[in-house]
Order: structure tokens, then C-alpha cells, then sequence
């Protein structure tokens, strides 16, 4: 990810969270509590470095080191480690619960370099390596190339394609308003159900992406999925064979209106699976999906507050278009989250506390009876159910 300092000490956020309410079944979800982090240090002008990590009570755990190499020689490079541990619900159930939840480690390399060619015309590759414990049915190797022209500054068209999974994007507020922007391979929400990874093929995309100032950006583009974003496995059978391709488009505004309100609008047109009854009638269908994001703070209070609202025009059991990066959320719905300044005095642990509440599909949109299904407990299952939750978080 790119980091907006260029100071070489120490920076991060440790956060503490809880979960107060959860409408998705215990024995699926990734834990109660959470502790998640983020450390970033310039270690040269040319080198930088970044770990970032969670830890749950129920053993859910993962951790990403990135090193990056800035403008060496015309190479843009990072080479990152990661390590995940995903605990699942077994099939059959037995009467024993500790022998229903299972465990798989995933274990990722992954290395990614942008060639500087021109001024205007960079070319990317990169790879993904990853092994599993227990072995599951799943690609190891996963290339990736892409070509990035940038005629003027702020303006870009690119084309991707991929085999690597889809990542969680996520962008982590630090003091001062830095902000450090990177990606997980382990595309979850916490406290909801997790994406195991298995098998997938190819993601391709051409897009343009225009920024007229460090507040106003405009995304356009399309894609198509053969066969990768949408395959399921259930029970030992998979059903990617049953449907061959996804395509889609994308369109997205991210704006300020004033110093301190940034909003954001997107709409994605995309194919996604349906499911009628438990899980005996499974369909391709195209699906309409809008968000829309506020982000704004309150300056006497130093409150923040963060809204988002994803609709979708039917019920999809995976997820519209995972490979997109420009909305960190895919909970339907409305979600909130409020943070608030802790004053507090002695300073005895450097930066700023805060104290957080975090709600995610306030009104429980999409959730239906499918979700206390057992069979789908093991499916790429991405529509979050109804989650509050809370803590605190350090930013140093």
C-alpha cells in the first residue's frame, strides 16, 4: 500500500474489539473478539515496510508482512508473507462439538513488480504461491500481468489479468490523517464467514481510472471471471464446472463536498449465483448493485462517522464483482460505524485512543433461512449477516 509520510519511525493502529451481537450462527463465524493491528516504517527513501495482522478468541488468526521497493532502477516491487488460519465447520456434525470445528493454515508468497518503460507506459507481473494444511483442492501458482498507461498525470487505463484470489482491500486511518492503503489474500469480513480460497481460474479487466485532485477520482470498467469469483464448494462437490464465466461492469465517483465530508457512489452490473431452497436449485443470474458511502467528522467533538449502503437487486450468495478496490465493505445494507476521541491523561502509550462501535447490515437485509443451512457453512458464502460490535483502538 502507499503511505502519505515520510517519516522513518514507527506508525500504526492496534485495535480491541468485541462483538455484541451477532445474527450469524457461533459455531460459522471467526469469533467473539478480535485484536487487529497495523505497523508501518519507512525504512530508506526507496524502502518501506509493512505487518498487519488479526487474532480472534476461536484461533482465527492471519498476518501479512509487505516489503516494498520504490523507483529502483525503474521497478516498483513488493514481496509479501502471509499466513492465515481459518477455522470451519466440519461435515457431518457430530454430537462432539470440538471435533465439528476444523482447522486450515494457508500459507501465501507473493511477489509483484511494475516496469517503468516511458513516462506514460508501465507493465506489471507478478505471482501468487500458496500451500494449505490440511490440502484442499486449490490452485498453487497463480500469475498475474497488466499493462498500466498513464497519458497525464492523474489519469490512467489499465488492463489485469490474474488467477490470484480476490483480496479484501482495506485502508487503515492513522494520526494526523495519514492513511495506509493494502490488500489481504484472505478476503472476509470479521466476525463473519470466511472465503477458504479453493479452486479458481481467471480474472480479467480493462479499466480507466481519472483523478482531478487528491479528493476526486472517477472509475470506469469491466470484467469477466473464468470460471473464478463465483465457484462453490459444498460438501466435497464443487459447482464451478456448472457455471463457466462471469462478466460485468463497474462505475464509481469518490468526492469531497467541503474539508471535511467525502462521499463516495458506485454501481456494478455482474453475473452472481442464486439459490432457490436449501440449496437444491442453483442459477446464474445478472444482478444490479449500488453503494454509496459518507464519511464525515465532527471537529468540536473529533467524532467520525462512517455510513454505508449497499443494495442489491436480488438475493446472491457470492459476491457481485470481488475483485474491485474501491469499496472496503460487501455487508448489504446499511452499516455504521462511529468513532470517538478518549482523552485521557499521563500519556502513558503514545498517539491518539479512540473508542469505536461498529455495525454492519443494521437492518439484517438478505438474510434468510438459507444462512442456518449446515451445507452452506462450507460455501464462499459473502453476504454478511447483522453484526455489532466494539472496542478500542491506538494510533501512534
Amino acid at each position: 500500500g502507499e503511505t502519505s509520510s515520510d517519516q522513518k519511525e514507527y506508525r500504526g493502529v492496534v485495535s480491541f474489539y468485541a462483538t455484541a451481537f451477532s445474527s450469524a450462527p457461533d459455531l460459522a463465524s471467526a469469533g467473539g473478539n478480535f485484536t487487529d493491528f497495523a505497523l508501518a516504517r519507512d525504512i530508506s527513501p526507496g524502502k518501506s515496510w509493512l505487518v498487519a495482522g488479526v487474532i480472534s478468541d476461536s484461533g482465527f488468526a492471519e498476518v501479512d508482512s509487505v516489503l516494498r521497493l520504490h523507483d529502483r532502477n525503474g521497478h516498483n516491487s513488493a514481496v509479501r508473507v502471509s499466513f492465515g488460519a481459518l477455522p470451519y465447520l466440519a461435515l457431518p456434525l457430530t454430537p462432539i462439538m470440538e471435533r465439528n470445528v476444523q482447522r486450515l493454515n494457508i500459507y501465501n508468497i507473493d511477489f509483484h513488480d511494475e516496469i517503468k518503460l516511458s513516462d506514460h507506459l508501465f507493465v506489471l507481473y507478478g505471482t501468487e504461491l500458496q500451500a494449505t494444511d490440511p490440502g484442499v483442492n486449490a490452485r498453487k501458482f497463480r500469475p498475474r500481468w497488466g499493462v498500466n498507461y498513464l497519458p497525464s498525470k492523474g489519469h490512467k487505463f489499465s488492463y489485469l489479468r490474474t488467477t490470484s484470489l480476490p483480496q479484501l482491500q482495506r485502508v487503515v486511518d492513522l494520526q494526523e490523517g495519514e492513511s495506509i492503503q493494502f490488500s489481504s489474500p484472505f478476503q472476509h469480513e470479521f466476525g463473519n464467514r470466511l472465503n477458504f480460497g479453493t479452486s479458481r481460474v481467471a480474472h480479467s479487466e480493462i479499466a480507466t481510472d481519472h483523478t482531478w485532485r487528491p479528493s476526486s477520482r472517477f472509475v470506469l470498467g469491466a470484467y469477466s471471471d473464468d470460471f473464478s469469483a463465483n465457484n462453490l464448494v459444498c460438501c466435497g462437490m464443487s459447482f464451478g464446472n456448472l457455471f463457466p464465466s462471469n462478466k460485468g461492469i463497474r462505475v464509481a465517483y469518490l468526492g469531497s463536498l467541503g474539508s471535511r465530508l467525502d462521499t463516495g457512489v458506485g454501481y456494478t452490473y455482474g453475473g452472481g449465483i442464486h439459490s432457490y431452497g436449501q440449496l437444491t436449485e442453483l442459477a446464474t443470474q445478472n444482478f444490479h448493485v449500488i453503494t454509496a458511502r459518507l464519511r464525515t467528522e465532527i471537529p468540536t467533538s473529533k467524532t467520525q462517522v462512517s455510513a454505508t449502503y449497499r443494495w442489491i437487486s436480488g438475493d446472491s450468495i457470492t459476491i457481485i464483482d470481488p475483485y474491485q478496490d474501491v469499496f472496503d465493505s460487501s455487508s448489504p445494507g446499511v452499516s455504521l460505524m462511529i468513532a470517538q476521541v478518549i482523552p485521557y491523561f499521563g500519556r502513558f502509550l503514545p498517539g491518539k485512543l479512540e473508542a469505536q462501535i461498529d455495525v454492519r447490515n443494521l437492518f439484517a437485509k438478505n438474510y434468510s433461512e438459507l444462512y442456518n443451512s449446515p451445507s452452506l457453512r462450507r460455501i464462499d458464502f459473502l453476504q454478511p449477516a447483522k453484526l455489532v460490535r466494539g472496542g478500542l483502538k491506538l494510533k501512534f
